[in-house]
């Protein structure tokens, strides 16, 4: 079993399996977002999956037509998302894209 947690620990998870994909995203969303050049997203099934602390200090944000975004509200940590199954965007002339192409977890 795998505990994970936001920074200042208000919100909590856990996952039972392990991940049956992972995908490290390179557009300019994720590299806002994470403040690193991709972000990394593990792909869980929903099943292997259990929030351990209470949900109301998550808060949802919108960031594409694709993604929705989850980070606690007291701290600002990104906390895990289910993917939302929509288009994905296009890679720009650089080979960028300017949403991210739909990575997330599941859970």
């Amino acid at each position: 079993m795998t505990e994970g947690n936001c920074l200042c620990g208000s919100v909590t998870w856990e996952l039972t399996g392990e991940p049956y994909a992972a995908y490290n995203c390179h557009c300019v969303m994720c590299q806002k977002i994470h403040g690193t050049p991709f972000g990394t997203y593990y792909f869980v099934r929903p099943d292997q999956f259990r929030w351990t602390s209470d949900t109301d200090s998550i808060i949802h944000y919108r960031s594409s037509h694709s993604v929705t975004r989850s980070s606690c509200d007291v701290c600002g940590s990104v906390v895990p998302h289910q993917r939302d199954r929509a288009r994905r965007s296009e890679p720009d002339r650089h080979g960028r894209r300017s949403t991210c192409r739909g990575a997330s977890s599941s859970a």
